[in-house]
């Protein structure tokens, strides 16, 4: 389970990941990674086939092949806090995937850290 902090918009960011976890939840993000896997394919083959380097090419399909799989293979739970709404508001949206609400999550703790430093340092000095 992963956490979202937010201030302000958090009907809108609950809108925004339960469209993602319904997207991802039919057989379309699949779809979706098929397509790109098969674009990866080709565009190798053409830099193969003008002179590119076996070796490379193959570190690149493996690199598209995990970032494509990465991305669609795992869903969460994820809480979201809305500082606005009061300490008691919160919303849970499930089957996120996972990559999505890592990163929301690193990225929201990441600011609420450093904006609680920022205000703590503000704060102390104006007095």
């Amino acid at each position: 389970m992963f956490e979202i902090h937010s201030t302000g918009g958090g009907e809108y960011l609950e809108t925004t990941l339960n469209a993602v976890a319904a997207f991802f939840g039919t057989g379309n993000a699949l779809a979706l990674v098929n397509i790109g896997l098969l674009i990866g394919i080709i565009v190798l083959a053409f830099q193969l086939i003008f002179g590119g380097d076996f070796r490379h090419a193959i570190k690149a399909y493996v690199v598209i092949a995990l970032v494509g799989g990465l991305s669609v293979a795992d869903t969460s739970d994820v809480i979201i806090f809305d500082k606005t709404k009061g300490p008691l508001w919160f919303r849970t949206v499930d089957n996120v995937p996972t990559s999505v609400a890592y990163v929301g999550s690193f990225t929201s703790t990441v600011s609420e850290v450093l904006t609680r430093k920022m205000e703590r340092e503000i704060s102390t000095h104006a007095k």
